[in-house]
């Protein structure tokens, strides 16, 4: 607010020494004091008439001369008058864009301060960014963090290191866009890695609303290549092959990963169901055209095993595997539950997700398994985010 506070003030000492540098004439009640060139030359040329005649009268001209003189002189008479004429409006002209100069300042800072009132938040307290970049960042916010790895990564845009953290926090914030730009970045500067390839993936997918993209896919497959047993671009390519129609490929994938040795008990887990998601697709898909099938032949509209009016199977969009991945987070928190910033990145990636139920549980059972300190910690910060434990 003392900002705001300091630009009202600054924009008053302008407004007022603009004011009075227009209208200090009018403020006196005199004009300017300059000389009017036309009506002085009019006054001249007057003279020389008079002289000419004077010359006729004692014979230094002739007839002939002085008529040409008075002729070129009414001349110079007329065009003087006509200039006069043109200043006398310019004139005015100046004192009707004093007066609209006047209006435009008086109403440049009122209707600021008009929309400001109306569509920003005067009364929210502020915080200065020198605070938050000063801050111990395991104390920030999730929010906050974000914008102080923004601002350093600005700094220094050669910092791999920045550039994933900023990346990853845009994508679990849920900007794609800026997840998308940034991965570019750290791809550039780190080289391709299989958690930063599939992220990069799982942004473009974000980005075109669960469509996997041709980029997408070039990207989940180089993944599963330096990184064979890693599940996540197994069920991004999966899910390509899905959109594509191609259910059978993706199931027999799925299974060829499932025939070697998964370490991964969670990774095994997700893809068994969603092999088990694509079968059921695909049995829907076959009920739902043998149904149609049927109803052609009868002639009637309905078919008779009733598959036309069932809703479509959920067809396992990206948003399921950044579901997995945050139950991967929960899981590790339950081996190693004393991780304060984990439960904090836990509940945020729930209420990202909009799942508020999840984050409520998963701020209660942070609370009985950290210590008291902890705990109170992430029950202020659950506060904060607008989430209390029920």
């Amino acid at each position: 607010m003392t900002y705001w506070v300091f630009v009202l003030i600054f924009t008053a000492i302008v407004t007022l020494v603009v004011l009075y540098a227009v209208s200090l004439p009018m403020k006196k009640g005199q004009e300017r004091m300059v000389v009017d060139s036309p009506a002085s030359d009019i006054e001249i040329y007057k003279n020389q008439l008079s002289e000419i005649a004077a010359d006729l009268q004692r014979g230094l001209i002739d007839k002939e001369s002085a008529d040409e003189a008075r002729l070129e002189l009414s001349r110079n008479i007329l065009a003087a008058g006509k200039q006069k004429k043109d200043t006398g409006f310019i004139n005015r002209r100046s004192r009707g864009l004093k007066i609209v100069i006047t209006i435009a300042v008086l109403c440049v800072p009122l209707v600021t301060i008009g929309i400001y009132g109306f569509l920003g938040s005067p009364g929210l307290q502020s915080h200065p960014f020198n605070d938050l970049m000063m801050k111990d960042p395991s104390k920030l916010t999730a929010e906050e963090k974000l914008v102080r790895t923004e601002a350093l990564f600005a700094r220094d845009p050669d910092n791999g290191k920045l550039a994933d953290e900023l990346a990853t926090g845009y994508l679990v914030a849920g900007r794609f866009q800026d997840a998308v730009n940034t991965y570019v970045s750290a791809l550039r500067l780190n080289g391709d890695a299989a958690p930063r390839l599939v992220g990069y993936g799982m942004a473009l997918v974000g980005y075109n609303g669960g469509t996997v993209s041709e980029d997408a896919e070039k990207s989940f497959e180089k993944a599963a290549k330096l990184a064979p047993d890693d599940f996540y671009p197994r069920l991004f390519i999966a899910e390509s092959l899905r959109q594509a129609g191609k259910i059978d490929e993706a199931i027999t994938g799925l299974k060829d990963y499932l025939s070697r040795p998964v370490k991964d008990s969670v990774g095994r887990q997700r893809v068994e169901m969603m092999i088990k998601e694509l079968e059921k697709a695909k049995i829907d898909a076959a009920s739902r055209a043998n149904g149609a099938k049927n109803g052609a032949i009868s002639g009637s509209g309905e078919t008779s095993s009733g598959t036309a009016n069932q809703p479509v199977a959920n067809q396992n969009d990206s948003s399921d595997n950044i579901h997995a991945m945050v139950e991967q987070l929960a899981q590790k928190l339950e081996k190693n539950p004393d991780n304060l910033e984990g439960w904090k990145q836990l509940i945020h990636s729930w209420l990202v997700l909009k799942e508020t139920g999840k984050a409520v549980n998963a701020l209660k059972e942070g609370i009985s398994k950290l210590t008291k300190d902890k705990a109170a910690e992430l029950e202020t910060y659950a506060k904060a985010q607008g989430l209390v434990a029920e």
